[in-house]
């Protein structure tokens, strides 16, 4: 598989259009849960942004409106392009979408374009064919013109979403605990983002989630905000009390400084949240006894190959004579599969090592493709324990990406080329053996409590 794609996309919303514009009887209502019901409900935003910026449109002066045709026309160019390349390229693109309907949403498009808030959006929604593909879509990022990023960076714990990282405008929401965006409680506008964040399970949405609640575009597109810069935010503090904030959209280009929460309560950072931007490294814990190895990106580096660093590894764990690896996946996107397996060989060599009580995988929400498939491959040729929460990478999913470029836009469209049968069942994630939820309570204080539990007794298995 290959790193995971640096995008957002409308999913699921393209199926309710299509249906709308299909003859027949209509549907049977679905469960609240389906991707029928979420595609659904993203029509219903998308139809009253539609209506609300038509309305916009009409007042327009006459130069606005040329210049609205020419841009109408180059983006329906870009949807031509959409429409004859991505299934000329994917692996297969209506393993669960009827072609119809993918055509269907397309035509249901080329009605909206002079009408839709943001053009990224329209070139996301005709990707929604690949709802149950991650890894193909549009990317995208908060420097493109005529998007704009919201200065905040919120994430999930079991208590409820935290902002973790803000920018000094916003310094006194670190720490706080989101309530409602403009009036909408955070779960329903959870509930009302989740059909524009292409994911296969509920880790990957969370994982992806703080990216759509920091954009303006599709905070509107859901319903949530429909004006950014107007729209009142919600919070609880550490003592319980609610207060509300504006937070003002980021013009788009101008470079965001942040300060984390940790930073600001002068915290020190856990070894999970160092050297981020290291393809990999290692560190020896004298205490413990542990060899805690960080794999970040599954990828060689030029100057150490992974092969080189393994060696290095092995032989610091046999003239130590360790008494645990640690291989921390929690924030690896992906890469090349193959990349860890001298390290997982030279485990298997070693019988006084490959034992559980010795051999632990930490797992996450962003563990996904090519790291996920490592977590997979652990658990099969090793005795490692898996510890941590479900990963964001499904096992049964496409893989090997590769680009195209829209001709106009110039917006690069990733695709897969290939479907990864991993195991017999259809799970939506990997399991953890052991399961350590990830508590704001812990990190508020710096605690990496996943590690903390291989570190202290061994764990039972709770699979």
């Amino acid at each position: 598989m290959n790193e995971r794609p640096r995008w957002l996309l409308a999913a699921g919303a393209w199926a309710c259009l299509s249906a709308a514009a299909a003859p027949g009887p209509a549907w049977p209502r679905p469960d609240a849960g389906t991707p029928v019901a979420l595609a659904r409900a993203a029509a219903d935003s998308l139809a009253r942004a539609a209506q609300d910026s038509l309305a916009q449109a009409r007042a327009d002066s006459l130069a606005r409106a040329l210049a609205d045709s020419a841009r109408v026309a180059r983006w329906r160019e870009d949807l031509r392009a959409l429409r004859d390349s991505l299934p000329a390229r994917h692996v297969d693109l209506f393993w669960r979408t009827p072609r119809a309907r993918f055509e269907a949403v397309l035509d249901s498009l080329e009605g909206i374009l002079h009408v839709t808030p943001d053009p990224l959006i329209v070139a996301g929604l005709t990707l929604a064919a690949a709802i149950a593909d991650a890894h193909t879509g549009v990317e995208w990022n908060g420097d493109m013109p005529g998007f704009q990023d919201l200065p905040l960076f919120l994430q999930p714990f079991e208590e409820g979403w935290f902002v973790a990282a803000a920018d000094s405008t916003h310094a006194r929401l670190l720490g706080a605990r989101l309530l409602a965006v403009d009036g909408t409680p955070v779960a329903e506008a959870l509930a009302r983002l989740r059909p524009f964040v292409p994911h296969e399970n509920d880790a990957w949405f969370e994982d992806q989630a703080p990216l759509a609640l920091a954009s303006s575009a599709l905070l509107a597109a859901a319903g949530v905000a429909r004006d950014a810069a107007a729209a009142t935010w919600t919070f609880e503090d550490s003592l319980g009390a609610r207060f509300e904030a504006r937070i003002a959209p980021l013009p788009a280009g101008r470079r965001r400084v942040w300060r984390t929460y940790l930073q600001a309560a002068g915290v020190p950072p856990v070894a999970a949240s160092q050297r981020q931007h290291e393809n990999y490294w290692a560190r020896w814990m004298p205490e413990s006894r542990t060899l805690f190895v960080r794999y970040n990106r599954c990828a060689d580096v030029d100057t150490f190959p992974f092969r080189a660093f393994a060696e290095s590894l092995l032989a610091l764990a046999d003239s130590a004579r360790a008494e645990r690896l640690v291989v921390d996946l929690r924030r690896n996107g992906g890469g090349n599969s193959t990349v860890i397996r001298p390290l997982i060989q030279g485990v298997r060599e070693r019988r006084w090592l490959n034992r559980r009580g010795r051999l632990f995988v930490l797992i996450g929400r962003r563990t996904f493709s090519s790291a996920m498939m490592n977590a997979l491959e652990f658990r099969a040729r090793t005795r490692a324990l898996l510890v941590g929460t479900p990963t964001g990478g499904r096992p049964n999913s496409h893989g090997e990406v590769r680009r195209f470029t829209l001709p106009h836009s110039r917006l690069d469209v990733t695709y897969s080329t290939r479907f990864w049968k991993l195991t017999r069942r259809d799970d939506p994630w990997v399991e953890p053996d052991v399961t350590v939820p990830v508590r704001w309570a812990d990190y508020r204080i710096g605690r990496d409590a996943a590690l903390e539990a291989v570190l202290g007794e061994p764990p039972v298995s709770t699979r």
